[in-house]
């Protein structure tokens, strides 16, 4: 199921969903005045305001499981998804993946696949983030 198919664009922080909503060009300028890096990739990666931070969603989810019989659905989850998505690095609780495509957009919805369609601990996009001074 794609971003549109689920809703829209959101995350999940602490079990509930979060709204993305897009960011405006004055959040671009606003965000390259408080940190260059996250302008700079808006070209490869979705730009997204969440109150007042502007969040960049970088090609890359980390999921956290400890439990056995839930990396079995994990491992079984990223078998049937292995023409989208790779494993990065992996250790026995966690890994981060990386959508094949680069994209930011795509890094979102795999975490928000996980979370919705099998149950982990954590599984989450990896964002950037600037919570700079408005401009005045």
């Amino acid at each position: 199921m794609n971003r549109k198919e689920r809703g829209g664009d959101y995350y999940y922080a602490g079990g509930k969903k979060v709204r993305l909503q897009a960011a405006s060009p004055s959040d671009l300028v606003r965000a390259e005045v408080a940190q260059p890096a996250v302008a700079q990739s808006e070209a490869a990666n979705r730009v997204y305001r969440v109150g007042d931070t502007i969040v960049v969603v970088m090609p890359e989810v980390r999921v956290e499981e400890s439990r056995p019989q839930h990396l079995e659905k994990l491992e079984a989850w990223l078998a049937e998804h292995k023409a989208s998505v790779e494993v990065v690095s992996q250790t026995d609780e966690r890994l981060v993946l990386r959508p094949l495509s680069m994209r930011g957009s795509d890094a979102l919805d795999i975490a928000n696949a996980l979370h919705e369609e099998i149950e982990r601990e954590m599984a989450q996009a990896r964002f950037i983030c600037s919570t700079g001074k408005p401009m005045t």
